[in-house]
């Protein structure tokens, strides 16, 4: 059966009744100055994303010296990742 979706649809992964979900992708929630933005991300690309963060919402950020956590502490941005096989 072919799924066809609207385009602001992401599709993150299927599973059948009884078996456990398998998906490589995560919900990322970003707060920084108490606004929160949701990403669904792939699992893999999460610290290229942190470094995306940092790069786009604060102009201080320096891709060669800083380290993504500790810059994102500094700035008060806080993420809560959630593997979307537990949900």
């Amino acid at each position: 059966m072919t799924h066809v979706m609207e385009p602001s649809h992401i599709f993150v992964g299927q599973w059948k009744a009884g078996q456990m979900p398998t998906t490589d992708s995560c919900l990322v929630v970003v707060t920084y100055d108490q606004t929160s933005h949701a990403y669904v991300i792939y699992q893999e690309d999460y610290f290229s994303f942190c470094e995306w963060v940092c790069g786009e919402w604060v102009d201080e950020y320096d891709v060669e010296c800083d380290h993504p956590d500790d810059f994102m502490h500094a700035q008060g941005i806080t993420i809560k990742r959630t593997n979307l096989e537990d949900v």
